[in-house]
């Protein structure tokens, strides 16, 4: 299963070293959840990162692998939203599901799994997180793509 959320350092240092708000940043193991094109849903382990006002997807943990690029990448902006949908079952399992989507662009949407109910309130907070950077540094971006 998806481990926990968790602060990692960003940048070499760690976050209260550094006094950058960009700097803190959110990550952890989560599951994507989705349909392919033939319409067969997937289930795949990532690895989510949240620094600063950005949002990043790896295939493998980018502090164990350094140099790989994210496969998905976004800003979370004033437009980004995160509902939490509750449990559900897949492959036999029970996981806590996150959906979030810009509410400009829904065909701009994602659903992400945890194992334990409080690992997606972390997300959810992580997220919040995110947008306020966008707003203490009083920028507006178009949200997640």
């Amino acid at each position: 299963m998806a481990t926990a959320l968790k602060i990692v350092p960003s940048g070499g240092g760690s976050p209260e070293s550094v006094g950058s708000p960009e700097s803190e940043a959110f990550g952890g193991w989560v599951y994507q959840l989705g349909v392919n094109s033939i319409g067969h849903e997937y289930f795949h382990l990532r690895f989510l990162l949240v620094r600063g006002k950005y949002v990043e997807m790896y295939k493998r943990d980018p502090h164990e692998n350094p140099g790989i690029k994210p496969m998905r990448r976004g800003v979370a902006g004033h437009t980004l939203m995160v509902e939490e949908l509750g449990r559900r079952k897949v492959n036999h399992g029970d996981v806590y599901v996150l959906r979030f989507f810009n509410r400009l662009d829904e065909t701009k949407k994602g659903e992400i799994a945890c194992a334990k109910v409080g690992e997606a309130r972390k997300w959810m907070e992580a997220f919040d997180h995110a947008k306020q950077q966008l707003t203490s540094m009083g920028k507006w971006y178009n949200g997640f793509s």
